[in-house]
């Protein structure tokens, strides 16, 4: 048992490792940064999280679904060992995980009045104090 979870987190942490290692932009700090330049950069090196969050919850949803399918299959052969509720629950969440990505994009439609997917960076204003206060120029 103790290797299967060993093998399990060796099979995350390298899924972490390619995902992370797969972003191409760049997130730098030059001498001259400004608010408004950090946050733009800021915004560019994160603007690859949507996409591999909707693909793991992808990859999750359709996971548990076929689980919950066998988890199903082994209440039918024996149901006084397996109960109904472990294959259901299975698939509700392998349901709700398969729904994340478009439930996003419609609460991103919503907020945006269907104008925006995405945050900008362009349109933060900073008045001249705070960018002061924090020695930024």
């Amino acid at each position: 048992m103790k290797t299967k979870q060993k093998m399990m987190h060796k099979m995350a942490a390298a899924a972490v490792a390619m995902a992370t290692s797969m972003s191409t932009v760049e997130a730098f700090a030059a001498n001259n940064t400004s608010l408004n330049n950090l946050t733009t950069n800021l915004s560019r090196a994160t603007s690859g999280f949507p996409n591999m969050i909707s693909m793991f919850a992808y990859i999750a949803g359709i996971a548990l679904a076929v689980l919950g399918i066998f988890k199903i299959k082994q209440h039918v052969d024996a149901p006084a060992n397996v109960p109904l509720k472990d294959g259901l629950m299975r698939l509700a969440t392998g349901g709700a995980l398969l729904s994340f990505p478009f439930m996003t994009q419609i609460i991103q439609g919503s907020i945006s009045n269907g104008q925006n997917t995405s945050a900008s960076a362009n349109s933060l204003v900073v008045t001249n104090n705070l960018q002061n206060a924090f020695g930024m120029q």
